[in-house]
């Protein structure tokens, strides 16, 4: 489980939570941040593969970049989240890319708390 400062495990309570998601990698248990989606783009795929959507997430601060899966691309496809909403990030993990820099919050389950 993880804490605040404070030692509270409220987790949406901890600031920026963007920059604690870029110190880590890897799959975060009990850290659920709330984060403002403020790009939501349709990956250009083939017909082979399923329709994923790469997303921007802020904190109000910083920001990460985002891929949903399958499953949760409907939610985009559907109109159910756009950009503007807040979403719960219920189980995600953070990855680093082939450049050995960026990070991507890849998303494997999230609330909507605002549409």
């Amino acid at each position: 489980m993880s804490l605040d400062a404070q030692g509270n495990n409220d987790v949406r309570q901890i600031s920026n939570p963007v920059s604690r998601m870029n110190g880590l990698v890897g799959q975060i248990d009990g850290f659920e941040p709330e984060l403002e989606v403020v790009r939501a783009r349709r990956l250009a795929v083939n017909k082979i593969l399923p329709v994923r959507y790469k997303i921007i997430l802020s904190d109000g601060v910083d920001t990460i970049l985002g891929l949903c899966g399958p499953r949760l691309s409907m939610d985009f496809g559907d109109g159910v989240v756009r950009e503007g909403s807040i979403l719960r990030l219920k189980s995600f993990r953070v990855a680093v890319l082939l450049d050995g820099v960026t990070k991507v919050c890849v998303v494997g389950d999230f609330a909507v708390v605002i549409e």
